[in-house]
């Protein structure tokens, strides 16, 4: 199991790091979404859809989206076909689902950080995972 921690960086998006490391970054982009990259190089970009979620973008082409679902939280579609979902659970944060299985959590904290544990390597699933967003 990895923990990572993510906050708000000073271009306005999150920044992800694990050890003291960057993991990923996010910077708003002219579409309402966000720039998706790691280690300088760029992976990736969202955008907003029709389905109150967003669409996600590597190399130009919609690789995955999101769109609401009845827990209150969102599922994650790769080719037509529901491969995560988020729900709020009952410590305030968010439970991520892949296949039935848990497979991370998302616990907000008081100091404005994100506390992310999560059962393998974020990158692997950089097109599946959605931040959401703080709100204080």
């Amino acid at each position: 199991m990895e923990t990572y921690t993510a906050f708000d960086n000073v271009f306005g998006g999150k920044t992800i790091v694990q050890h003291g490391q960057e993991v990923i970054s996010t910077t708003p982009n002219a579409l309402g979404g966000d720039n998706i990259t790691s280690g300088g190089q760029h992976l990736g970009h969202t955008a907003p859809n029709i389905f109150d979620g967003i669409d996600v973008y590597e190399h130009g082409q919609k690789v995955a989206h999101t769109q609401k679902n009845i827990f209150g939280g969102q599922d994650v579609y790769e080719h037509g076909h529901v491969v995560a979902n988020s729900m709020p659970d009952g410590t305030g944060g968010t439970t991520i689902l892949s296949s039935g299985q848990t497979v991370g959590h998302i616990y907000p904290s008081v100091t404005g950080l994100d506390t992310i544990i999560h059962h393998s390597d974020p990158l692997a699933h950089v097109n599946s995972f959605v931040m959401q967003p703080l709100i204080f």
